[in-house]
């Protein structure tokens, strides 16, 4: 065979190889943001965030900031003591924002696995959060893969994209009231008239509970979020110091009369 005719076959065969590759990749489905159905599961996606986020911000509320945590259980919450037989204990912003990004984890993973689209299967891959002036940010790492494919290893019908809600709410307000409090009663052994003074300074009001040795107090913020938003924590005391508070004790019965 001729040299000639050799290269007319090589190139015969790249053409026909390149034919193929091309009708393959055409047929292929492929997921691509310019596809038609990638605004409607986006819709969803940041649906899934901001109820999943705003329903972990009451939950967390209701349990001083925390999500995983021990202290006193009441009414299926676990309420953190932010002061503890004379140490004290309060999460900083770091710790309130890991708190909030896991409590957020969950109920945004049902919301995504509940969401029937025809062609897209989400799944989350991580969730953060940061605490602004005057909101909650929320990023969610979230992979988008084609539902046709999702027993192949195929990174080109994949999308990892990176998903952001604000959350607009003055999320430091209470756990900022909540250190003073702790701060003031460790001089002055929880003066509830002090109390009362900053509750109202700062436009909110307060409850207590009292559990064995420990009190625990909500700040109640009717401003705050979209309902009476509750922040509790737990002060702990050494029982012969409790008992012997006799004013706290008559003050704390006053308030709840």
């Amino acid at each position: 065979m001729k040299k000639g005719q050799v290269t007319i076959w090589i190139i015969i065969g790249i053409l026909v190889l390149a034919t193929i590759t091309f009708i393959l990749l055409w047929q292929s489905p492929q997921l691509t943001k310019s596809n038609e159905d990638f605004t409607a599961i986006e819709s969803s996606i940041h649906s899934c965030i901001r109820s999943s986020s705003e329903d972990a911000i009451v939950l967390v509320g209701k349990q001083g900031g925390m999500f995983e945590t021990t202290g006193v259980e009441l009414a299926d919450h676990s309420i953190p003591l932010y002061y503890n037989k004379g140490k004290t204990i309060i999460p900083n912003k770091a710790e309130l924002e890991k708190q909030l990004a896991m409590a957020i984890k969950q109920p945004l993973d049902n919301c995504l696995f509940e969401i029937q689209d025809v062609q897209f299967t989400p799944l989350l891959q991580e969730t953060t959060t940061s605490i602004g002036k005057n909101s909650v940010t929320v990023e969610a790492k979230i992979s988008l893969q084609l539902k046709e494919l999702i027993d192949k290893e195929s990174i080109d019908n994949t999308i990892i994209d990176l998903y952001r809600e604000d959350i607009f709410i003055e999320y430091n307000k209470l756990p900022k009231i909540a250190k003073e409090i702790v701060e003031i009663q460790q001089h002055n052994q929880l003066p509830v008239s002090k109390i009362m003074d900053i509750a109202t300074e700062n436009n909110v009001q307060f409850e207590f509970v009292t559990v064995d040795n420990t009190l625990l107090i909500s700040l109640v913020d009717n401003d705050l979020f979209k309902e009476p938003y509750y922040f509790t924590f737990g002060l702990q005391y050494n029982q012969k110091s409790f008992d012997e508070n006799i004013k706290l004790q008559e003050e704390l019965n006053a308030l709840i009369q």
